[in-house]
């Protein structure tokens, strides 16, 4: 947790330095910040040897970013998202089933560079996120992997609301990795992939 909160301040501290002054009107200029709200897929299998496990769900996600402008709308910015699938199916070699009162989860934090194509407004950006992934039990306890990397990618559309102000809409894919290493006789990696459509709140 600590390396996390590390990279975060990292993450969100820089893009904060380069955004200084602020925006003129229905500019991309200056701070940058957005809040995203949605709901996806959310896919996590590993190979185990032998046999494999696989995990899957509708998931709902909520993220933040915060950075600022390195030129007139290409901003540089740090984020932070997470997303849960409640009662995800689960099939572990044979057996296939739901996983009734557990969660599978997923999140991260990292850092993007995107781009807005004026003046349709449309936004384009991908982002390099240290993750993890786990399963909260029924019985309230959690088993998760090992943190991960993923990468993402989000195209979006946003609508001027004031004069830096957006709301808009945008779709999303992730795909990582992250390593259970709980067996170490047998461990294996899970390969998570997420698609996600989000509205977002956009300022700058």
């Amino acid at each position: 947790m600590s390396r996390f909160l590390a990279i975060a301040a990292v993450c969100l501290a820089a893009p904060a330095v380069l955004a200084e002054g602020t925006g003129g009107t229905h500019t991309h200029k200056g701070l940058f910040l957005r809040a995203l709200g949605g709901v996806g897929y959310l896919h996590a299998n590993a190979d185990y040897n032998p046999g494999a496990a696989t995990a899957d769900g509708t998931a709902g996600l909520l993220g933040l970013a915060i950075g600022g402008a390195l030129a007139e709308n290409l901003v540089l910015y740090g984020e932070i998202f997470g997303m849960s699938a409640a009662n995800p199916s689960v099939q572990i070699g044979p057996f296939i089933g739901t996983d009734k009162n557990s969660s599978l989860n997923f999140g991260g934090l990292g850092v993007g560079l995107g781009t807005f194509f004026m003046p349709s407004n449309v936004f384009l950006g991908f982002a390099v996120d240290a993750t993890r992934l786990g399963l909260t039990n029924n019985d309230g306890s959690q088993t998760n992997g090992s943190p991960g990397l993923s990468l993402s990618a989000t195209l979006g559309k946003q609508w001027w609301i004031s004069d830096q102000g957006g709301l808009g809409v945008s779709v999303q894919v992730i795909g990582g990795g992250n390593r259970d290493n709980s067996n170490s006789n047998n461990p294996a990696t899970y390969k998570t992939y997420s698609g996600l459509v989000a509205l977002t709140l956009t300022y700058g």
